[in-house]
């Protein structure tokens, strides 16, 4: 029983983006697919045991996959960071001030699969209202690097960002990272 909950975990955690773990209801019996049926299911005397087993397994798998994104810019010689949680809607996410002339935006979606990406925004704060002057997009869960340990500059690389109106410029970088349980940034 140890072994299927271990394949379970593998095959249904591990390898599915972390937005698809509804998915690992796919596995139980057809009766077992209707919200009361799953209780069921796992309240057999034979199951009740390896339904708390994979209850643990699967809040594992939801605890093994919470990051977050973060941003590190640098603007005048200061570098600050900025962290993005997942959201399920970008249109609710608003920009913060980088310096006097520039306006940071990350997007963090996990979810749906076919919409998850980090999507970060640079503006120009001009006098009459910001202006978009960079937009990038990169794919969520990010590639892992080709030697395996963490790229030196993250998902993103170095990337620099220039505003012609007053010659500033930009720095940033992201990476993802652990969510820290407890702590508000």
């Amino acid at each position: 029983m140890l072994q299927i909950l271990h394949i379970t975990y593998m095959r249904f955690c591990l390898n599915l983006p972390p937005g698809r773990r509804g998915d690992i209801l796919t596995a139980l019996p057809m009766h077992a697919s209707s919200p009361g049926g799953v209780v069921r299911f796992f309240q057999t005397s034979y199951f009740r045991s390896a339904g708390y087993l994979l209850s643990a397994v699967l809040l594992a798998c939801s605890a093994a996959h919470a990051e977050q994104a973060v941003c590190h810019t640098t603007y005048g010689g200061e570098t600050k960071m900025l962290v993005a949680q997942p959201v399920t809607s970008p249109y609710a996410v608003s920009s913060i001030q980088v310096g006097s002339y520039f306006r940071f935006r990350v997007v963090f979606q996990n979810t749906p699969a076919d919409l998850a990406s980090i999507k970060v925004y640079t503006y120009a704060d001009h006098d009459d209202g910001a202006v978009l002057i960079h937009q990038a997009t990169y794919p969520y869960p990010p590639p892992k690097h080709r030697n395996g340990r963490n790229a030196p500059y993250g998902f993103s690389g170095l990337q620099f960002v220039y505003e012609t109106l007053r010659d500033g410029e930009l720095q940033y970088w992201c990476e993802m990272k652990p969510t820290t349980k407890g702590r508000a940034r």
